[in-house]
């Protein structure tokens, strides 16, 4: 080897600093060489290589600097033999492996150099490094990366121009991944009161080279057990949901979902998740979508004390039944505690008559100022049927995720029954004091409740 590599104390001035413009010009005046090259990105650098494409490049420029720059500077950039790389390492001490040359080529397929030339008068140019995707998927699959990470170790070497020994390596850190494809602005969305339509954004994490076809579905799941209990808006009150393209070209595509609000109900949500893509190589993303409406406000209840029942309820602490409904935070309900009996398995319930039917039902809950040992848990629902039977149709556990501090007040549904009724059972069977069911000296209290029904 030939190649001539020259430090900072033997120059005794600065070479090309890697921080400099590829457009700035390098005055290196030395007697002995009219040209210096060094690698501008020198040092470690990390790439990110999607299994989608069959390879991926990255660029080394390297520069030139000497005291003449009307001179062509000749050189060669090639990637460490095993044994190079095991002597560099043993010296530097760097925690790197040696990615096998079957991943990678400089200068053409299965080429681990490549000689080029920078002309007179040019301070710069560029060489790609080809990254084959299949390969190094297939070495990462096994590669022990707990002690030192897998490098592509690329050199220069030159017979005619000095090399800045600063900068005369460059070491690549790929990291193989399958690319994702997913919501770009997931997550739960309420849509303005007067507003009708959502646009959700679908994208790639680069440009796409392909033409993509996604399917987005509806998934109820999404609204059980969790922080949100909005009901599932009714499929014919929406369209656009459904199959979406992302073209070639483009990082993203919209997909926008309208809604017909005289069908759509109120606290009703529609939950989506991307669940197929045409196109092997990439992974869908966990992030869901859920978009909501609160249109609940034509649809309050005016409430009477006669409409109420308790099966646990008291007198003696709290206002009863007045105090749950006049809505005055001040004022509150409790039911009964210390060693007594609810019936099982409804818990402690508040039952609800209406002056006329209804299908859907919501309402807003504020809990009882001060320490409040009786927020709700869990609460079932049933609604009574033209036979006189109770028919379960709600039944969560989110409410002691959303209410969890004095005096706040949360709104929940609506709730959809699988037929008309005017009488159903608000069931609260758990509270932060406990299960409640059965003997118990577990409670629940409130300071106001605003109920809905459509």
């Amino acid at each position: 080897m030939k190649t001539k590599y020259l430090g900072y104390a033997m120059l005794g001035l600065t070479l090309i600093g890697a921080s400099s413009s590829c457009s700035e010009e390098y005055n290196i005046y030395s007697d002995d060489y009219a040209t210096v090259v060094g690698i501008k990105n020198s040092g470690a650098n990390s790439l990110t290589v999607y299994s989608a494409f069959e390879t991926t490049q990255f660029p080394i420029t390297v520069r030139k600097g000497g005291w003449n720059n009307e001179e062509a500077a000749t050189f060669k950039v090639r990637v460490m033999s095993e044994a190079e790389f095991e002597a560099w390492r043993s010296a530097s001490g760097a925690g790197y492996s040696y990615i096998p040359n079957n991943c990678y080529s400089i200068g053409g397929q299965n080429s681990l150099e490549t000689a080029v030339t920078i002309p007179a008068g040019e301070s710069y140019t560029t060489v790609n490094v080809d990254v084959y995707s299949e390969a190094l998927g297939e070495f990462m699959k096994n590669a022990d990366t707990s002690l030192f990470t897998p490098v592509i170790p690329v050199m220069l070497e030159s017979e005619g121009s000095g090399v800045n020994a600063d900068n005369a390596e460059c070491f690549i850190i790929p990291e193989y991944t399958q690319p994702t494809v997913g919501f770009l602005n997931g997550g739960f969305h309420l849509i303005p009161n007067g507003e009708s339509s959502f646009t959700l954004d679908l994208g790639l994490p680069f440009t796409s080279e392909w033409d993509l076809n996604c399917t987005v579905e509806v998934d109820p799941t999404l609204l059980e057990g969790g922080l949100l209990t909005y009901g599932l808006m009714p499929a014919d009150a929406y369209t656009g949901v459904g199959s979406v393209q992302l073209n070639k070209g483009d990082e993203s595509a919209e997909m926008t979902i309208n809604i017909d609000m005289e069908k759509a109900g109120f606290r009703n949500a529609i939950p989506l998740r991307i669940t197929t893509l045409d196109r092997e190589g990439f992974v869908l993303r966990n992030e869901t979508a859920i978009v909501a409406i609160d249109n609940a406000a034509p649809y309050k209840i005016a409430m009477r004390a006669d409409m109420v029942y308790s099966n646990d309820g008291i007198d003696w602490d709290g206002q009863g039944i007045p105090g749950l409904i006049d809505g005055n935070p001040s004022t509150y309900f409790h039911t009964n505690y210390g060693g007594h009996n609810v019936e099982d398995p409804y818990g402690s319930y508040l039952e609800i008559t209406y002056d006329k039917p209804i299908t859907d039902f919501g309402f807003d809950f504020t809990v009882r100022q001060g320490i409040n040992n009786g927020i709700i848990n869990r609460v079932v629902m049933y609604a009574q049927d033209s036979m006189g039977k109770w028919v379960k149709f709600s039944d969560s556990d989110a409410y002691g995720k959303v209410l969890n501090d004095a005096g706040q007040t949360a709104s929940f549904g609506s709730f959809h029954a699988p037929f008309a009724f005017t009488k159903m059972r608000f069931c609260v069977v758990e509270a932060r004091s406990g299960v409640i069911s059965g003997y118990t000296g577990c409670y629940w209290n409130a300071a106001d409740i605003i109920f809905y029904g459509k």
